[in-house]
């Protein structure tokens, strides 16, 4: 599967792991807000607490810290107004600054996504201390940092030096097509700027359990297509596709009956059919686990405010309707595997001999074409599905075929069929009038 803006490879049953690098006492809240929020969309979190001690943390703590974040594939930074714990106080290093360092680093490995967000007030802060010392600011003289300025951060000198290093790395990715092009800072105010940040670059626009049912689900209609088609001369044929003109050329009228009734077909017909009974999926060939996970899941359900109640989507009706037809067809199928293995094999017969005229009975037919209608159904609603998934266009139920073989069959089951509606009024009328009865 891939996450983000690179191929980030994430091993099959594993969560994408997030590192969240900040000063603790600067982001309390925010730290666990973020953790909590990532944790609900299906991302594993960790945590560097060890950036505001007042003694440093020995250097095998610090040393699975860093080894911590190589296990990532995103880090986040938060920089606030502290400065946190140093990690080489001669070199004026805090352990954050080096967890941003080793982050940058993998980044340019193409391992790893840094993103980078900074307090707004701090970026504001900065820049009214550039504008308060002047050309001094270049200056390393320490007395700088004791001028009564309004910038309310616990190491002014340090907060300047940090944010023109992950500047001039941001400065890098504008300028040059290496992987530094990864690293991104965004200023925030609050919770919810990280948040619309995120949801853009790690994909949580749909959440992470709904991308995870979107990819079984496109592996598993791939399956299924391809148990549906076979190569001629390297061009793809759908089951269904044999048989599509001879379902126009032979009509089964509405009052055929089902037992009696013989049809004849032309040598051409019959090697039509001969090879949509050698084509199609057997009983159990197509798969519908994953469709019945994402139905099951409540992913795509949605709160409806006037009834004040979870309602289908349009996707969700998609989904449980190709789940639906699949199983009728394995129904189906399976019902039908005795002839169909006969009808196959007389057929197949009368086209080697080269017989002028092929005759298949009614029920063989009509069981055939109820075959080749749910098959055109599944193809269609497949593909539009994959569509979606894929970003190509709008989820919508397809125009499908009718049910039934039978010509104006189906019309007529859909006017006897009870909709949703009249039982739910039934189920009212029925509740009302045992309330009255007990009052």
């Amino acid at each position: 599967m891939e996450y983000g803006d690179r191929n980030m490879t994430v091993p099959l049953g594993a969560r994408p792991k997030v590192f969240i690098s900040s000063t603790i006492r600067d982001f309390v809240d925010l730290r666990g807000a973020i953790k909590y929020w990532l944790d609900q969309q299906g991302y594993e979190v960790s945590l560097s607490e060890f950036t505001d001690f007042e003694r440093q943390p020995d250097a095998g703590t610090l040393s699975s810290c860093f080894s911590a974040i190589e296990r990532c594939q995103y880090y986040v930074l938060l920089v606030g107004k502290r400065r946190g714990s140093w990690y080489a106080v001669d070199e004026r290093v805090s352990i954050t600054q080096q967890e941003y360092r080793v982050a940058a680093n993998l980044a340019k490995q193409n391992k790893i996504i840094p993103i980078v967000f900074i307090r707004a007030e701090v970026e504001f802060a900065l820049r009214e201390r550039r504008a308060a010392l002047g050309g001094h600011l270049g200056q390393e003289d320490e007395q700088h940092d004791l001028l009564d300025l309004p910038s309310g951060l616990e190491d002014p000198s340090f907060t300047e030096q940090f944010f023109n290093e992950i500047k001039s790395t941001e400065t890098a990715r504008r300028q040059s097509s290496d992987p530094t092009e990864f690293l991104w800072y965004y200023r925030f105010h609050g919770f919810q700027d990280i948040a619309q940040a995120l949801e853009t670059l790690l994909l949580l626009r749909r959440p992470l359990r709904r991308l995870t049912s979107l990819a079984n689900i496109r592996h598993e209609l791939h399956w299924n297509l391809i148990k549906m088609s076979e190569l001629r001369n390297g061009i793809v044929w759908f089951s269904p596709m044999w048989i599509r003109s001879l379902v126009t050329e032979i009509t089964i009228p509405r009052k055929t009956p089902v037992v009696g009734h013989v049809f004849t077909l032309t040598p051409s017909q019959a090697n039509r059919l001969w090879q949509f009974l050698l084509t199609a999926p057997y009983a159990g060939s197509l798969r519908w686990n994953a469709l019945q996970w994402a139905i099951q899941s409540g992913e795509f359900l949605e709160f409806e405010l006037q009834q004040q109640a979870l309602r289908q989507t349009e996707e969700l009706s998609v989904l449980i309707k190709l789940r639906d037809e699949i199983e009728r067809y394995d129904g189906m199928v399976s019902q039908f595997n005795e002839r169909r293995i006969a009808v196959w094999g007389a057929t197949g017969e009368s086209l080697k001999w080269r017989s002028p005229d092929i005759f298949i009975e009614s029920f063989d037919l009509m069981s055939i074409y109820a075959m080749q209608i749910a098959l055109e159904n599944i193809l269609a609603m497949s593909t539009m599905i994959l569509g979606w998934i894929d970003g190509l266009a709008p989820l919508e139920m397809p125009q499908l075929l009718p049910a039934s073989p039978v010509e104006g069959e189906d019309e007529r089951r859909v006017e006897s069929e009870v909709t949703v509606d009249q039982i739910r009024q039934l189920v009212q009328m029925m509740f009302h009038s045992s309330r009255s009865a007990n009052a």
